[in-house]
């Protein structure tokens, strides 16, 4: 038995052909003879991934808004644009909550302001507020004044280009923003709730709330930090009825095509015991390693045979000749994951079997060396 180590960075492979680096195909410098089993023993991958990637198709949602004050020079045109959808679509990327719900609160507003300011409108809009709650791990939604309606019923539409993705509406997990924010695949009207005063909130029951939607204050440094509204109207807001889901997956599937190992479960099954229309699924040797995700961006993952990696492929028979590798990394659900053309590399090492006369050898090793 010999061994020999290849490795293999993402920058080796021919752009032209492979224009992503989360599927390619490389030419070995010499042909692997004899292989009887192959392991991947390093890699290092980067932790700069995007949670919220157009190629993911997460980042759009759509609310309905309907104006209640006809005093608001903006409330005609509003109101002739109620029960149709405004699409917010958030910057690709990794979010802590807290910029998430900044972000989110921006991209509301300015959804609004650019409708009002192609219709003739100016100014700027800015009664949404959306707020992490750290302790319930829930995204809280509020308008100052007008009523909204959160849709999440239809799959938004994506331009994925030349990645190759599957359509992920269909899941019933990472199926979109909303599922990221603590929703389901409903339609969510905002309750109404009257605050007593400019320094009182109410949650669903009538008890103080965590987070504070308020009337517009007189202190100038307070409004800086609270929700906008009118006095006179109630703040609606809409609380996610499941924790966020923004850390994004963390195991990557490494396929090396034709010498694949691990057997898998098809996800997303509903009627595995049905004995008509029966969806339970697997898939035999379809994927060659698992490589586990420990690091937040941004960072890089460091592994080793001697860490998480444990994936070898062994052959009763021999391979005879390798000459080339063709590499997929993707998660469970059959996303590629998108490395934003960040290099990594990993190294593989081919165990080879020699045909030799065998020779026996005694060999002195010093007390004081150790092998």
């Amino acid at each position: 038995m010999d061994r020999k180590l290849l490795t293999v960075h993402s920058v080796d492979r021919d752009v032209r052909k492979w224009p992503q680096s989360n599927h390619f195909e490389v030419q070995l410098p010499e042909p692997m003879t004899n292989v009887q089993s192959m392991r991947l023993v390093e890699c290092n991958l980067p932790a700069n991934y995007y949670v919220f990637s157009n190629s993911y198709q997460n980042t759009k949602l759509n609310f309905k808004l309907k104006p209640v004050d006809a005093t608001d020079p903006y409330y005609a045109v509003l109101a002739t644009n109620w029960g149709n959808p405004y699409v917010v679509t958030i910057s690709e990327g990794f979010y802590n909550p807290d910029q998430l719900a900044i972000e989110l609160t921006n991209s509301f507003n300015q959804v609004v302001t650019n409708y009002l300011n192609a219709n003739g409108i100016t100014g700027s809009y800015t009664q949404f507020k959306v707020a992490y709650h750290d302790i319930q791990k829930k995204f809280w939604f509020a308008n100052g004044k007008d009523e909204f309606t959160l849709d999440f019923t239809q799959a938004e539409e994506y331009v994925l280009g030349t990645c190759e993705q599957p359509d992920v509406y269909e899941h019933y997990t990472n199926w979109g923003l909303g599922f990221n924010l603590g929703f389901g695949k409903s339609s969510v009207p905002g309750p109404v709730y009257q605050p007593y005063s400019s320094q009182q909130y109410l949650d669903a029951l009538g008890n103080e709330a965590p987070i504070q939607f308020l009337y517009a204050s007189t202190d100038p440094a307070e409004n800086t930090v609270i929700a906008p509204a009118t006095t006179g109207f109630p703040v609606q807001y809409i609380v996610a009825p499941n924790v966020q889901a923004i850390l994004g997956d963390n195991t990557v599937y490494m396929e090396v095509n034709k010498y694949n190992q691990y057997d898998e479960l098809v996800p997303y099954v509903q009627s595995t015991s049905s004995m008509y229309n029966n969806d339970y699924g697997g898939v035999v040797d379809s994927a060659f390693a698992k490589i586990p995700m420990v690091t937040i961006p941004v960072g890089a993952v460091w592994d080793s045979r001697n860490g998480f990696l444990q994936g070898i492929s062994h052959f009763d028979v021999p391979v005879e000749r390798i000459t080339k590798l063709e590499f997929k990394f993707r998660y469970h659900d059959g996303r590629l994951v998108d490395f934003q053309e960040f290099p990594f590399d990993f190294t593989i090492a081919f165990n080879q079997l020699k045909n030799e006369i065998g020779r026996q050898y005694e060999v002195r090793v010093p007390v004081t060396y150790s092998l």
